[in-house]
């Protein structure tokens, strides 16, 4: 339960699930195209990010923005300054808590509403936004989608891969997190990862399931498993989404 003192905004819908901290080594340079099919996977439109570069609030600390949306779109919103109005940014900051947003659910007043409008015309009508803690600040990681309104079938098929949800925001999170705040250089680099370890995550990340990777590769599919399962200790991930993430960052796949 949310603690009684907690007053959820009207528009979002906070979910009480605590989220698990990692110490990874991380890259800025995310490949767009895969944190959108992932985004996908999980039957969502696209992916924005909101890291707010030191402590402070977003009355007084404009956030980093990053997103699989146009560039036409986020130069909008910046020069708009939606921060302050964005459902998926304030509560979910405030809460600590992911938050369930829907832009056609909300009676708003006339700015708040310029954004919604505009939201919706881009396909960003409602979506899962989750926070994210960082050394200098706090971050969102939002799932948006072009669905409205989110009803009880929606809403339960996106609670119901929350977990899912959780572990795709820290990875999207571990690739979009800003340079300067990466861990130092060299902090994995006693744990590379063997050609055939690379080879298997590699085709992870294109989609492949593990019975794909060992039809490509001559081997058996616990094989992969088991190539797979390696990579996860060396790079201290606790799935293949955030494995991935981490690799990138490395420099040990391609973005």
């Amino acid at each position: 339960m949310v603690p009684p003192h907690l007053a959820v905004p009207l528009h979002a819908t906070a979910v009480p699930i605590r989220l698990a901290s990692s110490d990874a080594t991380h890259s800025e340079d995310a490949p767009a195209h895969l944190i959108r099919r992932w985004a996908r996977d999980l039957g969502f439109d696209g992916v924005t990010t909101f890291a707010l570069p030191q402590a402070g609030s977003i009355a007084t600390v404009e956030p980093v923005l990053w997103s699989t949306w146009n560039d036409a779109w986020l130069a909008r919103y910046a020069a708009e300054r939606w921060f302050d109005v964005d459902p998926r940014l304030a509560p979910t900051l405030v809460h600590g808590l992911p938050c369930l947003w829907d832009g056609g659910s909300i009676a708003a007043d006339r700015r708040p509403q310029s954004f919604f409008d505009a939201a919706a015309r881009e396909g960003i009508r409602s979506g899962l936004a989750i926070p994210m803690s960082s050394p200098r600040g706090g971050s969102v990681v939002a799932f948006d989608s072009s669905a409205s309104p989110i009803d009880t079938a929606r809403r339960n098929a996106i609670l119901g891969r929350l977990d899912d949800a959780m572990w795709l925001a820290r990875a999207i999170h571990l690739c979009r997190r800003p340079l300067h705040e990466r861990p130092p250089p060299g902090t994995l680099a006693s744990r590379r990862l063997s050609e055939r370890e690379r080879s298997c995550l590699a085709l992870s990340a294109s989609g492949l399931t593990s019975r794909d990777i060992a039809g490509k590769l001559g081997i058996a599919s616990r094989t992969v498993d088991f190539h797979i399962g390696n990579v996860l200790a060396k790079l201290s991930a606790l799935n293949r989404h955030e494995a991935i993430a981490k690799a990138i960052a490395q420099g040990w796949l391609p973005s």
